[in-house]
């Protein structure tokens, strides 16, 4: 399948692209799905893997890349990230690739509009103003990036992480 490919120039590129997965509660592919088929196939990897199945068996067809897109939580929260991770963990050893051939790129649901808010209470309280690119936001998103890519691959050069201790913000580059 994909274990013995290797990677460098080549004159095509078979992209599997997935957007919105929106994990969550509501998640469609968690049970709530909107049709009987959809409840009764009660994830979005086993719909996948099947699919995955079916193109293993067409020469070139099997992804060279994965681009994940957002949304790929409903809320930004934690635990949807814990299941956006165990997702991205089962499709790279489904398709063989290694982690850097998988692109993920967050979308509006990914912000944790919560913790956004609080922070700029916070900043408020503190009579301060607030610091683009508002942290808080995206440290669930964060979180499971470098939890799926390994420590130290969030661009921190480009933002800078804020963080609530003890109710006090801190700063962390």
């Amino acid at each position: 399948m994909a274990s013995d490919r290797t990677y460098g120039p080549a004159p095509e590129l078979v992209v599997l692209h997935l957007s919105d997965t929106q994990f969550g509660k509501y998640h469609l592919f968690g049970g709530n799905g909107l049709t009987a088929a959809d409840r009764d196939r009660d994830s979005l990897f086993s719909r996948l893997h099947e699919d995955l199945a079916k193109l293993a068996g067409s020469p070139g067809l099997w992804p060279d890349l994965v681009v994940v897109t957002g949304d790929l939580a409903e809320w930004g929260l934690r635990s949807e990230f814990d299941q956006v991770l165990e997702f991205l963990e089962r499709l790279v050893e489904a398709v063989g690739l290694p982690r850097h051939r998988v692109a993920v790129v967050p979308g509006n649901h990914d912000v944790n509009r919560v913790a956004c808010e609080g922070y700029f209470k916070v900043e408020e309280a503190n009579e301060r103003e607030p610091v683009p690119p508002y942290w808080a936001k995206w440290e669930h998103y964060a979180a499971a990036f470098e939890r799926f890519y390994g420590p130290d691959t969030w661009p921190v050069s480009a933002t800078r992480r804020r963080s609530f201790r003890n109710g006090r913000t801190r700063c962390s580059r």
